[in-house]
C-alpha cells in the first residue's frame, strides 16, 4: 500500500477512517506510520487494536479507534465473561472479534447436532438430519452464546446470524460505548478536534 499513501499523503488529509479485520492489520499499520499517516488514522476493527503493538505505532490516536461490539468484555449472556476470562489465561490476550465469532459458531453447531436427535452413522442420513436441527435454531428457538441468543435469519437474507450491533470507541485507554445512543453510551470523540 505505501505508493497509495503516498499519494494520500499529498492530500493532508484530517482523518483516515480504516476497516480492517485480523492480525494483518499490523503490517498495515507499519506501513501508515511510515508514510507519516500513522496518526491520522481510526480503525474500525476489533480488541487487538488496543494493544501495545499497535499503539506504539500510532500514538495517542489509537485511544480513539473503534471496535465492534462483539470484542466488548461486558456480561451479555452467562457464558460471555467465562469465555472471554478463559481465552485470556491461555493466550494472554482478550478474544479478538473473530474469536468470539468462531466460539459462538461452534455453539450453534453443536446445538444443530443435538436438534439433529440421533447420529446414525450413515453420512448421508446424518448430514439431512444435522442440517434440519440447524434450521430449527429459530428466534423463537434460538442459542444462548456469548453475544446473546442467536438464531439464524430467514433463507432470504443468507441465514446470517442475527446479534445486536453497536460500536465502542476507546476513549482515553477505556473501551465507552457510542453507538446506539441512549443508556450507558457516551459521545463520540472525533479525532480531528
Amino acid at each position: 500500500l505505501q505508493p497509495e499513501l503516498l499519494k494520500i499523503r499529498s492530500f493532508s488529509p484530517d482523518v483516515l477512517y480504516v476497516l480492517f479485520a485480523g492480525a494483518q492489520t499490523y503490517a498495515f499499520v507499519d506501513q501508515f506510520a511510515a508514510s507519516g499517516l500513522g496518526e491520522k488514522i481510526v480503525v474500525f476493527g476489533d480488541s487487538e487494536y488496543s494493544s501495545p503493538t499497535f499503539q506504539q505505532k500510532t500514538g495517542n490516536k489509537s485511544n480513539l479507534h473503534l471496535a465492534n461490539s462483539v470484542t466488548y468484555k461486558a456480561p451479555i449472556t452467562k457464558l460471555t465473561l467465562p469465555f472471554y476470562e478463559a481465552f485470556k489465561n491461555f493466550h494472554g490476550t482478550y478474544p479478538p472479534y473473530y474469536s468470539v465469532q468462531t466460539y459462538d459458531g461452534m455453539l450453534m453447531m453443536l446445538e444443530g447436532i443435538r436438534r439433529a436427535g440421533k447420529i446414525t452413522g450413515n453420512m448421508s442420513k446424518d448430514r439431512k438430519a444435522i442440517r434440519n436441527g440447524l434450521k430449527k435454531i429459530s428466534k423463537n428457538n434460538p442459542v444462548l452464546a456469548t453475544r446473546g441468543q442467536l438464531s439464524f435469519s430467514s433463507l432470504e437474507t443468507g441465514h446470517r446470524v442475527a446479534a445486536d450491533v453497536a460500536v465502542i470507541q476507546y476513549q482515553n485507554g477505556n473501551s465507552k460505548l457510542v453507538w446506539p445512543a441512549g443508556s450507558g453510551s457516551v459521545a463520540f470523540i472525533d479525532p480531528r478536534k
